[in-house]
């Protein structure tokens, strides 16, 4: 296994910057997984006039660009050392390329590609406002282009400027309608409760992918709504359409180790979060597995995955990523002391203000008995209407701990009800809540 084959920084650059959606709360915990950002980034090349054949091209954009003050050559060759990660998988590239981008920004203030390549860059290490910045002096530079309108929309999200967001998407989809905005219009309705309106827009985003790898990243998501909503064979059916666009797409195999725990076929969910693991060695899938095996009572099992999440965690954390807030999240979950947890989670809602991150705020105060704090958070992380069933089952999990009894009986049951599989670590209990 090649650990670096296909790091988070890959998966979340492709998706903020060529066709995607970062980080989607407790349906991605960790990153987002799109495929390999290969194919996207050598079109954004080739539309930058070089074709890549390998060791070769780079080294003589190297040669050039040693000998050049050109933006334009750095911009290049930034954007072949990010192509170079995701053939490659050596994710020191990721260095040489933030070092090229930010020579050709020195060099040319105006430079659109290296702006949005950054502000990719920095979303798909966490670091929103830098994003935010970043994407805001390149939208500002090509108001008509697309690509910074992505990357702005979800830093906005993610620093709780949701109605900027929403008209950010609005205006990026009307702009250029395309793989990347039909996304980010399906996520926006989404947050609002309208999964009709989200599978509407993501289907048009499978659409516009045919014929091409990023395809698969539409078709997992629409897997993914499809799964929250029961429709366990349109789910399946996606996920494994996905799977024929990008053979052992991580994503896609995590949705069907969803669907086979969901049947109660433990061992064969626990197969394919391992091939999941083996394909892209990131955090979520380890995560999703110990949630698999602490649910079927495999508590050792459960332990040596979680041993996994640090070690691929301390991988992306090597590589500039800035995992705190997402491992936190995982800490709760597996046992650790919450108050440790709370601390981080407190850190990262003072800039990220998204509602996956009040909704583990919240879930965090109630794990130290805070459970007042943590039903403002609940209430906040749900105002938009949001149909998740791991934040109706914290708000019920809340409700329990004040004595509210029907409150929480009522709301073990509209957690099932949004999604009858929210949770393979919790669902039982929310069961047992919801018949009590």
């Amino acid at each position: 296994m090649t650990l670096l084959a296909s790091t988070a920084l890959v998966a979340v650059l492709a998706a903020a910057l060529f066709g995607g959606v970062i980080a989607r709360g407790d349906r991605t915990p960790a990153q987002a997984t799109a495929p390999s950002g290969s194919a996207a980034a050598r079109a954004k090349l080739a539309e930058l006039g070089i074709e890549i054949g390998g060791e070769t091209s780079l080294e003589s954009l190297e040669s050039e660009a040693a000998e050049s003050q050109s933006g334009a050559v750095f911009t290049k060759l930034g954007l072949a050392h990010l192509d170079a990660v995701a053939t490659t998988g050596d994710a020191s590239g990721y260095a040489r390329a933030e070092a090229a981008l930010n020579r050709a920004v020195e060099l040319d203030a105006t430079s659109y590609d290296a702006l949005v390549a950054l502000a990719a860059l920095a979303a798909a290490r966490h670091d929103f406002p830098t994003a935010f910045d970043l994407a805001t002096r390149a939208e500002r530079l090509q108001p008509m282009t697309t690509d910074a309108l992505g990357v702005l929309g979800d830093a906005q999200l993610e620093l709780g400027d949701f109605e900027a967001a929403f008209a950010t998407f609005d205006r990026m989809v009307a702009t250029k309608p395309s793989l990347a905005s039909y996304s980010r219009v399906a996520y926006g309705r989404e947050i609002k409760g309208d999964r009709a309106g989200a599978i509407e827009a993501m289907t048009l985003a499978v659409d516009v992918g045919a014929g091409s790898e990023e395809q698969a990243f539409p078709l997992l998501q629409r897997g993914n709504l499809y799964f929250a909503l029961d429709q366990v064979a349109l789910a399946e059916r996606d996920y494994r359409a996905a799977l024929a666009v990008v053979p052992e797409y991580a994503g896609a195999l995590g949705g069907l180790a969803r669907i086979a725990f969901s049947k109660g076929q433990v061992d064969k969910s626990v197969e394919l979060y391992q091939r999941a693991i083996e394909s892209s060695p990131l955090p979520e899938h380890p995560m999703e597995l110990a949630k698999v095996l602490r649910g079927a009572g495999r508590m050792d099992e459960a332990r040596a995955a979680d041993a996994l999440v640090d070690e691929f965690a301390d991988i992306e954390r090597a590589n500039g990523a800035l995992l705190d807030f997402e491992v936190a999240v995982h800490d709760l979950d597996e046992g650790s002391d919450p108050a440790v947890a709370l601390r981080t989670i407190e850190d990262t809602w003072k800039i990220r203000k998204s509602i996956d991150t009040q909704d583990a705020l919240a879930w965090a105060l109630v794990k130290v008995g805070r459970c007042d704090e943590a039903r403002r958070h609940s209430i906040g992380s749900l105002r938009f209407g949001t149909k998740s069933g791991t934040k109706m089952f914290h708000r019920a999990e809340i409700e329990r701990c004040l004595g509210r009894t029907a409150e929480a009986r009522t709301w073990y049951r509209k957690a099932l009800a949004a999604e009858p599989h929210f949770s393979s670590q919790y669902v039982a209990r929310a069961r047992a809540g919801a018949a009590a």
